[in-house]
């Protein structure tokens, strides 16, 4: 659905893979501009790269922190404080925002809505119950009011609409989410399964995603069962690589750290293992359950992630854990590691199926959709 409104979309940076998203929401409105905290943010090694989309970069103080969360592990966070939004809005005069997140940036699109009330706010809320559980009870009362002035909200899946219902918000709610590029990533039809079984692992190495846990129960089922050889390929960097290669392997098992990738080279990792692992903590969605998913793999996954909850069936598609608990991380690290190879590939076309529906074009679709709900044409 197109719509002839003028939009702004307001972000902290644009990661390589939600530039064509938002190319094809580019195509379904009359004007999209995006305006950014920051060109990339610190802790991510991934180029800058903004397509053919029109992007403005604001002046921004980036406040960066560290903080040990209810879940016990540590995390980087950046806070941005764009401070020149309201003029460039004001010069840019959109019909409708579209605000990343319930912060600073929100905040002035707000304020700008009340200055100027024909405006319409859409928030672009990417987050989780999971990931939301840390936040402290001043900010629970700014997001309560800032969700008061907005028209409708996008949300990743069923666990973020809980969330944004359970701050009092009773608007439309529009369900956004994130999608790979599924043709980049497609099964290509060729894996040859034999010998050692191929596990895959591509994202930050950072307590968030939980890897050293999940690394240490792989090792102790290897070591139990001498029989099954397996080799885990990690794609991927972060502070928790030197922890991870410490881990005692038994001789079954063989760790892979391949060091980051660009973009263009990940689908071969994908189209070479077996199944791949997810065990974070905490994460609003998992772009990279998709992409595994497309590309024909299981997914071995923690529930903590959205993606993982939204997508994977136990024992259909993929295998889930908890990987707070010991018990159950190990019992899912066998179920899948002992599945043979007619148990892999009915899963691997299950996989495909599951998230062939899900494209950059379909999402686009529903938020364009919703501007054109909001909007009024």
């Amino acid at each position: 659905m197109n719509s002839k409104s003028r939009v702004a979309l307001l972000t902290n940076f644009l990661p390589v893979y939600r530039v064509p998203l938002l190319e094809c929401l580019a195509e379904n409105v009359r004007e999209l501009r995006v305006f950014l905290s920051v060109r990339m943010e610190g802790n991510r090694d991934w180029p800058v790269f903004w397509g053919r989309l029109n992007v403005v970069v604001n002046r921004s103080i980036t406040i960066p922190r560290r903080f040990r969360n209810v879940h016990g592990y540590t995390d980087q966070t950046y806070t941005h404080i764009p401070y020149d939004t309201l003029p460039q809005l004001w010069s840019y005069r959109p019909d409708v925002i579209v605000s990343n997140e319930l912060g600073a940036r929100t905040l002035m699109a707000r304020i700008y809505k009340i200055l100027r009330p024909s405006t319409k706010l859409i928030i672009w809320a990417t987050l989780s119950e999971r990931t939301e559980e840390s936040r402290g009870g001043v900010r629970k009362i700014l997001r309560r009011l800032l969700l008061r002035g907005a028209d409708a909200v996008y949300v990743n899946g069923a666990s973020g609409s809980r969330y944004i219902r359970s701050m009092g918000y009773d608007g439309p709610i529009s369900v956004a989410p994130y999608a790979a590029d599924n043709s980049v990533f497609l099964d290509p039809g060729t894996r040859q399964r034999c010998g050692a079984l191929r596990l895959l692992y591509t994202g930050q190495l950072v307590e968030r995603k939980g890897l050293y846990s999940f690394l240490r129960h792989l090792a102790r089922w290897c070591k139990v069962h001498p029989a099954r050889s397996v080799v885990l390929s990690v794609v991927g960097s972060g502070d928790q690589l030197d922890l991870l290669k410490q881990i005692e392997l038994p001789p079954n098992l063989q760790v892979d750290f391949k060091g980051s990738m660009r973009f263009e080279q990940l689908p071969s990792q994908y189209h070479g293992a077996d199944l791949y692992v997810y065990p974070t903590l905490a994460d609003e969605w998992g772009l990279v359950v998709n992409e595994a998913m497309i590309a024909g793999l299981p997914v071995l996954g923690s529930r903590y992630s959205q993606a993982v909850d939204e997508l994977v069936q136990d024992g259909i598609n993929g295998w889930l854990f908890t990987p707070t608990s010991e018990q159950d991380t190990y019992d899912a690290v066998g179920r899948a590691l002992e599945s043979n190879a007619e148990t892999l590939d009915a899963m691997s076309r299950r996989a495909i199926e599951t998230v062939a529906g899900i494209t950059q074009q379909t999402v686009a679709g529903r938020m364009s959709e919703t501007i054109c709900q909001v909007f009024g044409g």
